[in-house]
């Protein structure tokens, strides 16, 4: 069974964001070496950046392997996007928009009859 196209896309994401969470905490190693900052900031660091990496990473793999799961949990951390996005948007961040635009349609493509269908089990583009 082929991936759609923008589950190929969204997949992408997640792992560049994993990956990103990543190569950021070991980064920061020298930039606490050098501000001389305790170590126990960055063991704070690589318990919240590390497990975030992983659940990245692990809806990346979801994605690409036509699990619903992966979909499920993607739309869960995207709901609680739109969230943080509307509080921010009340805050007065202008950019907000922009987020909240894309984490909805985000959502609304992983809710699609045919992405649904694809992770029911049923064939892309009714091949």
């Amino acid at each position: 069974m082929r991936t759609h196209p923008g589950i190929t896309i969204i997949s992408l994401i997640y792992a560049a964001v994993g990956i990103t969470s990543v190569v950021s905490v070991f980064l920061s190693v020298d930039v606490f070496y050098v501000l001389d900052v305790d170590a126990r900031t960055f063991e704070n660091l690589l318990w919240a950046y590390l497990p975030y990496a992983v659940l990245q990473f692990a809806i990346a793999a979801l994605l690409m392997a036509s699990k619903n799961a992966g979909r499920i949990v993607a739309m869960v951390l995207v709901g609680f996007a739109l969230v943080l996005d509307a509080l921010s948007i009340v805050d007065g961040y202008v950019l907000g928009v922009l987020w909240l635009a894309l984490n909805a349609a985000v959502i609304l493509y992983l809710r699609s009859p045919g992405i649904v269908r694809h992770y029911a089990g049923g064939k892309v583009g009714g091949r």
